[in-house]
């Protein structure tokens, strides 16, 4: 997704310009309960939150309806009482910054899966075929 300039450039040239690069990856956005999310936006939501060391974006279908799930890989160093502190501000945040709300489910610190070139951290259930 683009946003393409309305003025003309200083130097004259007559075709089409973008500001600001690519905004989001058409193929990226998911679409929840009528509402657009793009797990860009999700991450950046996350980052900003210490003691998250790895999260993974799931979108499922549950109970009918479509849901997403952040699950979060926990610094080692934080407590159960800070893991419980952290899980209900990223839940706030996400359902603030989303306009949806988002369950956030914390793992054992190291259970989510480490990339070392392209992070592969969005999972989409409800495209999956059972077997």
């Amino acid at each position: 997704m683009v946003q393409v300039a309305e003025r003309t450039c200083p130097c004259g040239r007559t075709l089409l310009a973008f500001e600001g690069g690519v905004l989001a990856r058409l193929d990226d956005m998911k679409k929840i309960r009528g509402v657009i999310v793009y797990p860009r936006r999700v991450e950046e939501l996350v980052r900003p939150h210490s003691g998250v060391d790895e999260f993974q974006i799931v979108f499922r279908r549950h109970a009918g309806l479509d849901d997403v799930l952040v699950r979060i890989d926990p610094s080692p160093s934080l407590s159960r009482a800070e893991c419980l502190g952290l899980t209900a501000r990223l839940a706030d945040d996400l359902r603030t910054g989303l306009g949806i709300r988002v369950t956030v489910e914390v793992g054992e610190p190291g259970s989510l899966p480490r990339w070392d070139h392209k992070a592969r951290r969005v999972k989409d259930e409800r495209t999956e075929v059972p077997f």
